[in-house]
């Protein structure tokens, strides 16, 4: 658990990075959430589902921020806990990680709880975290010899009072369970009330291993259920159904399973077409306008923006791969010399942005058009499933005009085009005159050698190359 310092809750607040307009979705869940306290015993779990890089941990560091912000002006809102479950999934213990979260958490706080309360409540951890490492290591070292932690550690009275000089497990079992119960005595001393006192954030947890987000789980239902704390899950339910099947038989029923931890599942809700613009206009803003170390070639008018953006939005990829397009766009339109700065041809410019898109979003539809193994009129297809007929056709011609000649197969655009659906059925003298002039501007747009620009653009593409140092 991380707590933001001032720059960093301002640079992850909702007003400077919510391009997804999800602050309103947030404020209801808030509400929702501290109404919904009152309805259940102890505390309440509610996870929050989204696919994997759909943006819950943004989403949950905007919220946090956004609630420690009313906290520095003395609003009485939940304190946010952030913990990342994968972070300390290497520790082998999700109890001690929860409770180093809350504690660090809790010695921030300024009169909401009595210090003798603060006090007693680490007092309690300690004691549930010798038995999560004292007993799993110092008394085996004791009776073995193999001691991975110092005993200078774990050399406290209370230790010395509890180890016998013959382990007797059935009371250190007895032990424990008094350790567990005073612990969550604590716990309730220092979070109830008539309003929940902390936001537990738990992000990452379908990336664990599944043993360890069972436990994660376990722990949270068994030692945490108090009531004051609200903890949000953040996972990719099927994921984590995945995961728990591969645990505990592929013929568990899990969602029967997840609702005895869980109160309630919410969706992360899905971008509308404006807020996935916006975020996609960020990015171009970002990777292709933005001048450091690399300067984009690519000239980004306002037109092609927009065709940029309706392809981004088109191709519905989550926050995280519209992201990754992006650097790999504005990695392979890359130069070095600012006089080069938007000199690149605008069909070698859309190729590449819309192959980066392909490739991050549709990887085996890229790996066919790569390898040439996709029909024409399939890939006309894919194009108007994306961004429409009308669009579709804009980008079918920068594919057509920039394929290779096959000098065994005659090539034969007005056919192709025909087979593509982008051709109605006037008399076909017509479209050849009409179409001639238009893929020439097609073939200007490409350069003087139009004729296989793709592979060439699909080789730098994977080879991390700069296509505008050629």
């Amino acid at each position: 658990m991380t707590t933001p310092t001032k720059a960093q809750i301002h640079t992850t607040s909702f007003d400077s990075t919510d391009r997804l307009n999800l602050q309103p979705f947030c404020k209801r869940l808030e509400d929702y959430l501290i109404v919904e306290h009152d309805y259940v015993d102890g505390g309440l779990v509610v996870g929050l589902n989204a696919g994997f890089g759909a943006g819950k941990t943004t989403f949950i560091r905007m919220w946090e921020a956004d609630l420690q912000t009313r906290r520095d002006r003395r609003e009485f809102v939940p304190m946010p806990v952030v913990l990342n479950a994968w972070e300390s999934d290497y520790c082998g213990d999700p109890l001690l990680a929860i409770l180093a979260g809350l504690i660090q958490a809790v010695d921030t706080w300024n009169g909401e709880a009595k210090p003798a309360d603060k006090k007693a409540l680490k007092e309690a951890a300690k004691d549930v975290a010798w038995f999560a490492l004292g007993l799993a290591n110092g008394v085996v070292a004791k009776h073995t010899g193999l001691d991975s932690i110092k005993a200078a550690d774990l050399a406290t009275e209370k230790r010395k009072a509890r180890e016998p000089e013959k382990p007797d497990f059935i009371e250190l079992y007895q032990q424990r369970t008094n350790a567990l119960t005073d612990l969550k005595q604590r716990l309730a001393t220092v979070f109830s009330g008539e309003a929940p006192k902390v936001f537990v954030f738990v992000d990452e947890l379908d990336r664990c291993r599944p043993d360890y987000a069972v436990s994660y789980l376990e722990a949270i239902k068994h030692v945490f259920d108090v009531r004051g704390m609200v903890f949000v899950l953040a996972i990719d339910y099927e994921h984590l159904a995945i995961s728990t099947r591969a645990l505990f038989g592929q013929d568990l029923v899990f969602d029967e399973y997840f609702r005895k931890f869980c109160h309630r599942l919410i969706n992360l809700p899905e971008p509308v077409d404006a807020g996935f613009a916006n975020l996609a206009d960020d990015y171009v803003n970002k990777y292709l306008h933005g001048q450091g170390q690399r300067i984009c070639s690519i000239d980004t008018d306002p037109q092609q923006r927009r065709q940029f953006v309706e392809l981004a939005t088109g191709l519905r990829m989550g926050p995280r791969q519209l992201q990754e397009a992006f650097r790999i766009v504005g990695q392979v339109s890359a130069v070095l010399n600012p006089d080069h700065r938007g000199k690149l041809l605008w069909c070698i410019a859309a190729a590449i942005i819309l192959f980066a898109f392909l490739r991050v979003s549709r990887r085996e539809i890229y790996i066919k058009l790569m390898n040439g193994h996709m029909p024409h009129e399939e890939v006309g297809r894919l194009l108007i499933s994306i961004v429409g007929k009308k669009d579709a056709d804009w980008w079918f011609k920068i594919y057509l005009t920039g394929l290779p000649n096959n000098t065994e197969a005659p090539f034969k655009p007005r056919i192709i085009l025909e087979q593509a659906g982008f051709l109605d059925a006037r008399p076909a003298a017509d479209k050849d005159t009409e179409l001639g002039r238009e893929l020439g501007q097609f073939n200007e747009g490409w350069g003087r050698y139009s004729s296989g620009r793709l592979p060439n653009i699909f080789r730098r593409i994977e080879t991390v190359d700069s296509i505008a140092e050629q």
